[in-house]
């Protein structure tokens, strides 16, 4: 009897709840939990970001957040990592509310970012939220991942963003 291994139950996995299997023939990269990640519209800015199988969407670290408005639209100014003296300007998409553990609540904003994980670039929607506590100021969830990547829980560091412009 054939049983397979972590990587082809993790493959199995993700494949059953991403709906879009990857083309015959072909592998998914496999990454760890903890990667670099490029946020692109900060002019190739690199953070560390944890890969989280378990959250539907990807949140960015935003701290100094300001409020603006431009052209009748709401825009957020913000820091991308903590302490930094970069600002990120994007147009407030909406609002959420966010479950906490223990049952509380946080209203969190929701802006469209562009990141680079390996060699995929996509545009997500991430919440903004105070990572300040975590070592990893970008959360990267299903949102991104889903139909990509395979997530190896015990392995960190296995790739480098390496996007080509415009791609």
């Amino acid at each position: 009897m054939h049983r397979p291994g972590l990587r082809g139950c993790l493959l199995g996995l993700l494949l059953a709840t991403s709906g879009s299997p990857p083309a015959r023939g072909t592998e998914l990269p496999l990454l760890g939990w903890i990667e670099p990640v490029r946020l692109t519209a900060a002019g190739g800015i690199e953070l560390q970001a944890k890969l989280d199988t378990g959250a539907d969407s990807s949140s960015l670290h935003a701290e100094a957040i300001e409020r603006l408005g431009v052209d009748g639209q709401v825009w957020l100014r913000f820091a991308p990592a903590p302490g930094s003296t970069l600002r990120l300007l994007a147009p407030l998409l909406r609002e959420t509310r966010i479950k906490r553990q223990g049952g509380s609540a946080e209203t969190r904003p929701v802006v469209r970012v562009e990141l680079c994980l390996g060699t995929v670039r996509r545009v997500v929607e991430a919440t903004l939220a105070d990572r300040s506590s975590f070592r990893q100021p970008v959360l990267v969830g299903r949102d991104f991942l889903a139909g990509q990547f395979v997530v190896d829980p015990g392995r960190t560091g296995l790739s480098r963003p390496e996007c080509a412009a415009g791609r």
